[in-house]
């Protein structure tokens, strides 16, 4: 039960970073709400500001362990979301407009099928979190120094992903300095 708690935790410090980051820049992220072009302009307002609540929300419902199950659940609709309007741009020929993950940015990251790809990963991951709850009940590991670890494995995959992000970053940085040339 250990990796529950670790998938469970590394998803809410996911959530809640991805969360904050989009209200401090509130305005910017109504803007990519509103260039994803899945809902009517006057509605983009109102979706930019309930998009980052509702993270924040699962990410303390996933912490508190206040509903395990519907929170695991809620979260992996969160990123079937995110990934459903990342591939219909996609599919659109939209990929230069700013994926607004973590907030948003004032340089387009741009869409990628790997963002749908993580999107995918993440809701499968709490899919089965949300089904393991299901078949062994909602009962603490034993052992005292269980959610401890859990919380240093899911910061520890926080960071793992967060240099992996920069890495490819990076990279892509460098192929266009080389004029597109890939190494």
């Amino acid at each position: 039960m250990l990796w529950v708690l670790t998938c469970r935790d590394f998803v809410a410090l996911v959530l809640m970073i991805s969360g904050g980051t989009k209200l401090v820049g509130l305005r910017r992220f109504v803007v990519v709400v509103r260039n994803f072009q899945l809902c009517p302009a006057r509605l983009a307002q109102p979706v930019a500001y309930s998009l980052p609540c509702l993270e924040l929300l699962t990410s303390l419902a996933l912490l508190s362990e206040w509903s395990p199950r519907l929170a695991g659940l809620l979260a992996a609709g969160l990123f079937l979301l995110f990934g459903a309007a990342v591939a219909i741009n996609l599919l659109r020929g939209r990929r230069e407009i700013d994926c607004g993950c973590f907030g948003s940015s004032h340089r387009s990251r741009g869409l990628t099928w790997g963002l749908v790809g993580r999107n995918l990963l993440l809701a499968v991951s709490m899919l089965a979190v949300s089904v393991l709850r299901l078949r062994v009940g909602a009962e603490h590991p034993q052992g005292e120094h269980q959610a401890e670890y859990a919380v240093s494995y899911a910061a520890l995959l926080l960071l793992l992903t967060g240099v992996v992000s920069l890495l490819l970053r990076l990279k892509h940085r460098f192929d266009e300095l080389q004029g597109g040339v890939t190494i």
